[in-house]
């Protein structure tokens, strides 16, 4: 339903919903329409609530048919398909198709006939093909179509064979019109050579300057042909005078050149005016610039013009002077005065109500305009006591006003402690009186106050302590193993003989245990009765000969003596080691001559605090340096050791007895050694309190060798138990020498370096057990800087670095 806007008012209500009449309301309303073509409805304005109003619905659309109608309502008539059909006539005009045209359908050729051609179609409709004249030829013509007949052009004739055309021959074709003076078809003569309907074509012609001819603006005319002669040039551009329209008329190849105009840009009436004069616009591509020079008015100033333009001149304001130097003005106090203008100039008029620099005052103001407020202003004073101005060093002091008032006395020398210059400090008259000694030290400054070095002191003499005897220093001294830095360079028992520059760096308690202590190692078959040596000590264990030769028998033990060698212990042949067997380790430090009572002291404590710990373990997932054997408890021991806790584990330690000194201590083994098994060896010594300072420096300077080989096959070799094997060099990783030895040193503080045997001996015909060995010698310092973090220790503990 289609309703629309209101059209008119007044309706009557009554009326409502219903037709009207044409005079409701006194107006033609005219029709309400809907819809287009055959859905197209019309019907009278009905009154919607008291207002006028279309109110109609649209048909309905139907498919389109041939019926000079729009059934479907699109606006458009009779679009129906074309379909094929057959027209009944002969030749090319047979196929047809059915079109509608004012309602009706006629089948309609799909191809018109036209002019009969050689090609063997009927194209003329007529029901003959290629038909030809009597003389067996038909016209022919190859010029531009509607050009054959017209002017000179003429049709030839052709042979037309099988479809086939002949040779057009005697065909006239249009000729090219040419200028005056080209060839045969181009003359201005009537008649019409090209075929066009027309005389000669026109030419095109120029009178202007032929420079300018296609230039800018300028352009060709016609000369036309008439009367057989071509006429006066007529319609050509020539130049002209440039105008501001981006067109080159003066056809010179430059657009809008020099083309000025006066040109204003202030208020109306000012122009011309006082100052103010017209400038210059200049075209540009057509559009006119910014005008340039013009001069408007401006503020005035005194010069004796009017600026403004107002045709009043230098009606000015009095303007701000000052005479004093130019860094002071509108500084401090100082302030501008004023000038007036008189003849257009200010200069040399007074400068009214100015304030210029003047010498400073103590005011809290900057009388002189420097920036700074009572500055250098100042007095002398002083504070002393009474009887010592200018007495010995005593001397005046200066007051420095600020903020308006004298501060406190500066620079003032009162009565001071007396010291050591020869002069009178105190200003009693007397000069150096009671100067207490001073700290002093006589080796160098990087020294001093470090380890055990300590200041003496010095009295003043003759106004000066340089020179006096230094008394009661302590300078660097050899270091010795005692906890102390006895050298001064930082670092306790490593260090070099200050008294001898070149002398080496030493490690001097790990030289003084290497050189004085011996380390123990044995193996033994003995059982153990319950309750029988319940501190673990074996009786078949004595002190092992100097020799170094093993004890035969059922117990066999080795002692290292001070040369920092391998000694070896050989088991016995043809034995199968297994949990029956026991080894053992212990410390002896006899020491030997040439050791202070200091030193011997040290000794003691080595057998008594640091203990070796031995253990052994087998299918260890344990890293090279483990801590997982924690040190052994001598108090918590059983008879032969302790078992841990995993039960693959097993532990000793060294023990020492006041009365019975230094006492062997064994562990069994586990099960019988062979591939899988591994010894490990620590050295931790205990330092309860701070009496053996020195025990942590034997921890880090000492490492213990454990080493293990297979036995030798030449008889008697090693010599007295030395080994020939390299012990001696093997790493502190514990690399495997040669594929047959095995060592490593003993670690920080209760951590184990292990050493895998890594041959199941009782696969070996004749099995034999090999050898074990042991080693005491110190670090050297390139070793303990060098070393990976992996071992390195200070104080008992593991570090990243040592120092």
């Amino acid at each position: 339903m289609l309703l629309i806007g209101a059209l008119g008012a007044g309706c009557d209500d009554a009326a409502t919903g219903t037709p009207l009449a044409r005079d409701c309301g006194g107006a033609d309303l005219g029709m309400c329409r809907a819809g287009t073509g055959q859905c197209r409805v019309e019907a009278d304005p009905v009154c919607v609530d008291g207002t006028y109003k279309c109110v109609v619905d649209a048909g309905v659309p139907r498919d389109e048919v041939c019926n000079a109608l729009d059934d479907d309502c699109d606006g458009k008539v009779d679009e129906v398909a074309e379909i094929a059909c057959e027209t009944g006539e002969p030749g090319v005009c047979a196929d047809g198709v059915w079109r509608c045209a004012e309602g009706e359908l006629t089948c309609v050729p799909e191809t018109p006939s036209s002019a009969e051609q050689c090609n063997r179609l009927d194209d003329d409709c007529d029901g003959t093909v290629d038909e030809t004249d009597d003389d067996g030829m038909t016209a022919c013509y190859s010029g531009p179509e509607g050009t054959a007949g017209v002017g000179m052009c003429a049709a030839g004739r052709q042979t037309c064979v099988d479809g086939v055309p002949g040779q057009c021959i005697g065909e006239t074709l249009p000729g090219d019109e040419q200028p005056v003076g080209g060839d045969l078809y181009s003359r201005c003569d009537g008649v019409d050579r090209d075929c066009d309907g027309e005389d000669a074509p026109p030419i095109p012609c120029y009178t202007g300057e032929p420079e300018t001819r296609g230039v800018g603006a300028c352009a060709d005319g016609e000369e036309r042909c008439a009367g057989g002669q071509y006429q006066a040039c007529v319609g050509d551009v020539l130049p002209s005078a440039e105008t501001c329209d981006e067109v080159d008329e003066d056809c010179d190849r430059k657009v809008d050149e020099f083309i000025e105009r006066p040109c204003y840009t202030g208020p109306d009436g000012s122009r011309g005016v006082g100052a103010c004069a017209d400038g210059i616009e200049t075209c540009d591509t057509g559009v006119w610039g910014v005008c340039v020079g013009d001069v408007t008015p401006q503020v005035e100033v005194c010069n004796g013009v009017d600026d403004d333009c107002d045709e009043t001149t230098d009606e000015v304001e009095p303007r701000a002077c000052y005479t004093g130097p130019e860094e002071t003005r509108g500084v401090g106090a100082c302030t501008d005065g004023t000038q007036d203008c008189v003849d257009g100039a200010f200069e040399g008029q007074p400068c009214a109500t100015e304030v210029t620099p003047v010498p400073e005052v103590c005011d809290r103001l900057d009388n002189d305009c420097d920036g700074r407020t009572d500055e250098d202003v100042e007095q002398a004073c002083y504070e002393g006591s009474d009887g010592t101005r200018n007495v010995g060093q005593c001397r005046d002091g200066i007051q420095i006003c600020a903020d308006g008032a004298f501060g406190r006395c500066l620079d003032q020398v009162l009565p001071d402690d007396e010291v050591c210059n020869g002069l009178d400090d105190d200003c009693d008259g007397r000069v150096d009186e009671n100067i207490a000694p001073r700290a002093c030290y006589t080796v160098p400054d990087a020294m001093r106050g470090v380890g055990e070095c300590a200041d003496g002191t010095q009295s003043c003499v003759g106004g000066t302590f340089d020179g006096q005897p230094c008394v009661g220093e302590v300078t660097p001294a050899p270091e010795v193993c005692d906890g102390l830095d006895n050298d001064c360079d930082g670092v306790e028992d490593i260090g070099r003989n200050p008294l001898g520059p070149q002398s080496p760096d030493r490690v001097v308690c790990g030289e003084l245990i290497a050189s004085h202590c011996r380390v123990g190692l044995g193996w033994t078959e003995l059982p153990l009765a319950v309750g029988e040596n319940l501190d673990g000590r074996f009786p078949d264990w004595f002190d092992c000969p100097n020799n170094r030769d093993d004890i035969e028998g059922d117990a066999r033990c080795v002692q290292t003596t001070f040369d920092g060698l391998f000694h070896t212990l050989e088991l016995p042949e043809g034995e199968i080691i297994d949990n029956t067997d026991k080894f053992g380790v212990r410390w002896d430090c006899p020491g030997t001559g040439g050791i202070t009572l200091e030193q011997r002291r040290l000794l003691d404590a080595v057998e008594e605090r640091c203990h070796l710990t031995l253990g052994e373990r087998w299918e260890s997932p344990w890293p090279a340096v483990s801590d997982e054997w924690p040190p052994c408890d001598p108090e918590g021991m059983r008879t032969t050791g302790v078992e841990m806790p995993d039960r693959q584990s097993r532990c000793t330690t060294t023990v020492f007895d006041l009365v019975s000194g230094a006492i062997w201590r064994a562990v069994n083994l586990g099960r019988i050694w062979g591939e899988g098994t591994e010894l490990g060896l620590a050295l931790r010594c205990d330092a309860p309190d701070a009496a053996a300072p020195y025990l942590a420096s034997v921890e880090r300077q000492t490492a213990a060798w454990l080493g293990w080989s297979m036995r030798f096959t030449s008889p008697g070799d090693p010599p007295e138990g030395l080994s020939p094997h390299p012990w001696t060099r093997c790493d502190r990783h514990g690399v495997h020498e040669d594929g047959e030895v095995r060592c490593g040193p003993t670690d920080c503080r209760g951590w184990f370096r292990r050493i895998a045997v890594d041959i199941d001996l009782r696969d070996q015909e004749g099995y034999d057990p090999g050898m074990l060995g042991v080693a005491l010698k110190p670090r050297t310092i390139e070793e303990m800087r060098s070393t990976p973090a992996d071992w390195q220790c200070v104080s008992g503990e593991r570090v990243e670095e040592w120092r």
